[in-house]
């Protein structure tokens, strides 16, 4: 069974960095990261992802997402990053958080996993960007008879 836990960036950058630039991206310098998640399966780490937040708390961007190069079965990498989805889509879009952006790449995996998740593409043609808004929920409408 999958879980999810937060990184512990001094102990596990060394892992990630590997993992991104044997995904073949330059790994983020350690100092810029900001909180990240980790989905689990047992004692074998699947796929980080990080969370950017203005300084309102109203927007957040999730970043640097990756899967581990030695994780051999598609179906575990992608349960993992929909796990890491889940996690930021119900943990931080909660009270004032209502928007979360993720940059993509047109046609590969991520961009294809947020459409199935009910992303919704930016207007615009310069860029790749996704976004998942929370509408709030609307109360009925209390009138006093």
């Amino acid at each position: 069974m999958m879980h999810v836990r937060i990184i512990n960036l001094k102990e596990e950058y060394q892992m990630l960095a590997t993992w991104w630039t044997r995904r073949g991206s330059i790994a983020p310098q350690m100092e810029i990261l900001p909180i990240g998640v980790i989905a689990h399966d047992g004692n074998f780490d699947v796929a980080c992802a990080f969370l950017y937040e203005d300084s309102r708390g109203v927007v957040g961007f999730v970043e640097w997402e990756a899967t581990n190069p030695d994780c051999h079965s598609a179906m575990q990498a992608l349960r993992g990053l929909n796990m890491l989805f889940d996690f930021w889509e119900k943990h931080w879009c909660t009270g004032p958080h209502r928007t979360l952006f993720s940059w993509v790449s047109a046609g590969r995996g991520d961009g294809r996993i947020l459409d199935h998740r009910g992303w919704k593409t930016c207007a615009g043609d310069r860029h790749e960007l996704m976004q998942f808004v929370v509408q709030p929920k609307e109360e009925p409408c209390q009138q006093s008879r």
